[in-house]
């Protein structure tokens, strides 16, 4: 959150973080059973705080200040049990891995996660409890993004939305205000499976997109259409939007590219 960390989930089911100035390894943390899957520092209201997921079907809210544990009593303590390692709370609901984690929320303290058992849920951070599941993608779900708009002028009809990729081929867009079993706002097919998806916040913040073995699309909430697509690079693992119109993707190759959303026109279909 200052700029000066940076957080990494490792296939040993440790988190990572580093300082980015210097490239040293400050801390890793001993975090789930089997691979960590992701991993995002917390802002706003849990300012102070990160989250992680993995193979477990756990997530975990970390109070995580370098290598001191906090002792902020407003959030129950569980299973801390190593030296070091920060004190965290165990969001129990997965039945399988959990393949996306995501934070947003006008106070940024929205807290929400996808697994391979087709679910994404809506967490209370501060309970340890689900209050919402939004089910109605037909394989395993493979990442998930919150709406970022943080102001009135920027709460149009997005306002709220949470977008999940899945397996079977479709990005669905939820309302992040349901409580209970939530119903999809809309859903989108695409022509292959996407791996991950991300939200572009305060610039753009009814713009999500989505990467995969197609390319990457970047959709337009306020109208449900497509205003981007990148095609002809390797199969793509990862992305995140970055200021205005700016997206960064990783492929399957090791390649990092920097993508202008304004520079790729959509293509023509319903």
């Amino acid at each position: 959150p200052d700029g000066t960390r940076a957080l990494a989930a490792r296939g040993d089911g440790t988190v990572v973080e580093w300082d980015v100035v210097t490239g040293v390894e400050r801390a890793a943390f001993a975090a789930h059973a089997g691979a960590a899957r992701a991993a995002a520092y917390a802002d706003g209201a849990l300012l102070g705080k990160a989250l992680s997921g993995g193979d477990d079907g756990v997530v975990r809210l970390w109070t995580v200040d370098g290598n001191v544990v906090d002792d902020d009593d407003d959030v129950p303590e569980e299973d801390s049990t190593q030296r070091n390692t920060p004190r965290h709370v165990l969001l129990r609901g997965h039945t399988s891995r959990v393949t996306g984690i995501a934070l947003g929320g006008g106070d940024g303290d929205v807290v929400a996660s996808c697994g391979a058992d087709r679910v994404a849920l809506l967490w209370d951070a501060r309970r340890g409890v689900a209050k919402a599941s939004f089910v109605g993608h037909a394989g395993a779900l493979t990442g998930i993004a919150l709406d970022r708009a943080n102001d009135a002028a920027t709460s149009g009809s997005s306002s709220g939305l949470i977008a999940t990729t899945g397996a079977d081929r479709t990005v669905r867009f939820w309302d992040a205000r349901s409580s209970g079993h939530a119903s999809c706002v809309r859903a989108l097919r695409l022509d292959a499976a996407p791996a991950a998806c991300a939200s572009a916040g305060a610039p753009q913040p009814h713009w999500f997109a989505t990467c995969g073995e197609d390319g990457v699309c970047a959709f337009d909430a306020r109208v449900w259409r497509e205003v981007a697509h990148f095609a002809g690079l390797a199969p793509l693992t990862a992305l995140a939007f970055h200021g205005e119109s700016k997206l960064f993707v990783g492929d399957a190759d090791g390649r990092l590219y920097a993508l202008d959303v304004w520079k790729a026109p959509p293509r023509s279909w319903e």
